[in-house]
């Protein structure tokens, strides 16, 4: 299939913006155009391993010998060292290509990639040469469990902070995984808006985004996913290489969301969300000392999206069997600390009370976890139990717990063989309130 034939409904500049695209996802940085005022010939500015490429578009069938020349003095006029790359929907003349041989010479300070070359670098990032559009090519997750146990560590550091509980007791942990898409963008918009008086607004900006990218549509986050995403960028090892056919023996469950747009599309959604975002309305006189307002909204042109990083969020969602309870958990895995989404764990079971700062406590008569409301410390074991599933008998009018019948009728026949003063001590405030009683009226 040839390249032209798809890129020949483009337009100049959309052929400008599909290459910046196309460099972007070969691993170059900072791609930029750098404006068409004065460009001297520089459609796209770019680097990479500290090298800077000027890059001239040219978005027809055939391209001769002046048109390299003049790439080269662009070249030659640089400040820095730079390389000329020459890109072009059709082919180059012999001409053309003998005086980059000529001015080579065995470096590289002029490039020509023709349609063919095209061709050949669409199919390595994902670029749809039929569509136009370049698909998300995307292999990296943020720091995502690849070993069950691992996995599994993660839920039972969850249980860490609950009194009377020894997490290396839980054996029934249900595992469902969810790699969810986002991207990481990097933007940058430069706009100057004049009129008869001269500029009267400008914005000069750069701007990181996260976008939730699932099928449901583009939302840009500020939230949970934006944060863990950020992590992960500014973190060496922030990410982990996805093994689809691994990750599916770790989990009981695992399905990869797929993104629901192309990357094109998703960079003309960013465009519009930055366009958005810096439109404003300016008051400005004019030279007859009238007020006027105008609506001053960047162009395309004024908005270059310099990267644009996929990355997969891991979203586990849990469920651990404890006895008489399931307890179940789902989070955001990130690298610098899991983000809850959902806390049963936390919870106390018969209130469903969570206070910061104030502990609960597990029963291991039933597996229930508890609030200091409804914990009690039963009578023959002395260790907690709660008031859901305790067994209870009032011994000198005190409410006693206890874990079952036995435990219950083994302290009922070693309470009746106590004398008084001993069953007395079962209810230690009431013989406080009694004595206060009886001392009250010589104190008065």
């Amino acid at each position: 299939m040839s390249s032209r034939r798809i890129l020949d409904d483009l337009s100049g500049y959309d052929f400008e913006d599909v290459m910046m695209d196309v460099y972007r996802n070969l691993g170059y940085e900072n791609v930029r155009n750098p404006g068409k005022s004065g460009d001297e010939g520089r459609d796209i500015l770019m680097e990479k391993d500290g090298r800077t490429y000027v890059v001239e578009c040219k978005h027809m069938a055939k391209v001769g010998r002046p048109k390299v020349q003049k790439l080269h003095s662009a070249v030659s006029t640089y400040p820095n060292d730079a390389t000329g790359i020459l890109v072009t929907t059709g082919r180059f003349t012999k001409q053309a290509r003998e005086y980059v041989e000529k001015v080579n010479n065995g470096d590289s300070v002029l490039e020509l990639t023709n349609g063919k070359d095209l061709r050949e670098m669409g199919e390595e990032i994902g670029l749809d040469l039929y569509s136009g559009k370049i698909e998300v090519l995307c292999d990296e997750v943020v720091d995502f469990p690849t070993e069950r146990d691992k996995a599994e560590r993660r839920v039972k550091d969850k249980f860490s902070d609950i009194r009377n509980f020894n997490a290396e007791d839980i054996d029934d942990i249900t595992l469902n995984a969810e790699l969810l898409p986002s991207l990481h963008v990097r933007v940058s918009t430069n706009a100057t808006f004049e009129t008869t008086v001269g500029v009267i607004h400008r914005v000069d900006e750069r701007d990181e985004i996260t976008i939730k990218a699932d099928r449901k549509g583009p939302e840009f986050d500020d939230g949970t996913i934006s944060d863990i995403v950020a992590q992960s960028m500014m973190a060496r090892t922030g990410t982990v290489e996805l093994d689809e056919e691994k990750s599916s023996q770790v989990f009981d469950s695992f399905e990869l969301k797929r993104y629901g747009k192309t990357e094109t599309e998703y960079k003309d959604e960013i465009k519009e969300f930055i366009k958005d975002s810096y439109e404003e309305t300016v008051t400005y006189t004019g030279d007859n000392n009238v007020t006027y307002s105008k609506d001053c909204r960047p162009r395309n042109s004024d908005v270059s999206v310099e990267s644009i990083t996929p990355v997969y969020v891991p979203f586990l969602s849990t469920q651990t069997e404890i006895k008489n309870y399931s307890y179940k958990e789902d989070f955001y895995v990130s690298t610098d600390g899991d983000k809850i989404d959902r806390d049963e764990v936390h919870n106390c079971v018969h209130c469903g009370l969570d206070i910061p700062g104030i502990n609960l406590t597990f029963c291991e008569n039933c597996g229930s976890i508890n609030c200091l409301l409804h914990t009690r410390m039963e009578r023959v074991e002395e260790e907690p139990i709660c008031t859901g599933c305790s067994k209870t008998e009032r011994f000198f009018l005190r409410k006693r717990h206890f874990y079952n019948q036995e435990n219950l009728e083994k302290f009922r026949k070693e309470f009746e063989e106590r004398p008084l003063p001993e069953k007395m001590l079962e209810n230690k405030p009431l013989i406080a309130i009694s004595l206060m009683a009886m001392l009250l009226p010589f104190l008065i």
